[in-house]
């Protein structure tokens, strides 16, 4: 019997922590888009944050936390989100955004 509801507790609190990652990503539309393929202001390469791997995203967000990482203009804006973000709030994010879809390059560009 314990061993269930150990077991039940284990998969709620892994659909909870699941369940806060698109609320954190809220917080990020603003400037990456509802999708993650928006060009942040400022950002340097000009690419966006969705699908990249999450072990870069992971180091990229732990390094806004530290505010040593510096991917553009926009970096104090990531430096002061990062601070309330939790190692599992990072990880959790981290798999959310990598698992969005890269955005396709305009036809525009395509062109060229």
């Amino acid at each position: 019997m314990l061993h269930r509801l150990v077991w039940g507790l284990g998969l709620a609190c892994s659909l909870a922590l699941a369940d806060s990652a698109p609320k954190i990503f809220a917080k990020c539309i603003a400037c990456h888009g509802q999708d993650g393929q928006k060009i942040a202001p400022g950002a340097k390469g000009g690419t966006s944050i969705a699908g990249l791997s999450k072990q870069k995203l992971i180091a990229d967000l732990k390094g806004y936390r530290a505010q040593f990482t510096d991917n553009g203009g926009a970096k104090s804006i990531m430096y002061i989100q990062a601070q309330n973000l939790s190692d599992t709030d990072i990880k959790e994010l981290a798999e959310y955004i990598s698992k969005l879809p890269k955005a396709q390059p305009n036809s525009t560009e395509k062109a060229k």
